[in-house]
Formats: structure tokens, sequence, C-alpha cells
């Protein structure tokens, strides 16, 4: 209950301090108008070829393939079952004919 008490209170002070506040206009043109001036100055950032781009995603693509393979293989040789040994009947040599 205290814990309601104090969100309470907390947003009634907000609420007074955002219906008091008056902002400034002359202070928030000036710095408008600074901002304006300084449009000159370079971009900050560097621009790169886009053939990095798609360098990343070739990259991502083979690790992501490399590692759809290595763990089909692992699951693979886990379940892998060993087949029995195929017997094959064979028949016995024949005897040489006594003529």
């Amino acid at each position: 209950m205290m814990r309601r008490d104090v969100h309470d209170e907390l947003r009634a002070r907000l609420h007074e301090a955002a219906g008091a506040h008056e902002p400034d206009r002359e202070r928030i043109l000036a710095r408008v108008e600074r901002g304006m001036a300084e449009q000159s100055r370079p971009d900050h950032r560097a621009t790169r070829p886009p053939a990095y781009g798609w360098l990343r995603v070739v990259t991502a693509t083979a690790a992501v393939a490399g590692v759809l393979a290595v763990g089909g293989y692992a699951v693979a040789s886990a379940v892998k079952e060993d087949r029995p040994q195929q017997t094959v009947a064979t028949s016995p040599t024949p005897a040489p004919s006594p003529n």
C-alpha cells in the first residue's frame, strides 16, 4: 500500500511540475539557429562501398551453412545404428570326381 502512495505522490508532483513549466522560446530558437548554421560540417558517418555489406551477408550465410552441416553430421553420427553383419551361405567346395 505504501508503494502505491509513493507512486501516486510522485505522479502528482511530476504532473504539477509539467503544468508549471514554461519553455524559453528565445533559447530554443537560438539553439535551432546554431544547429542550422552548422550544416556545413561533414557527416559523422563514413560511407562504405556497398560491396562490404554483401560480403558480410555472404560470410554470415556461409557460417550458418557450416554450423548446420556440422550439426547435421554430429546428429547423424550419434543416431546412426550399427547394421548387423551380413552372413553369406556358401556351398561346400565340390570334391573331385573319382574317374
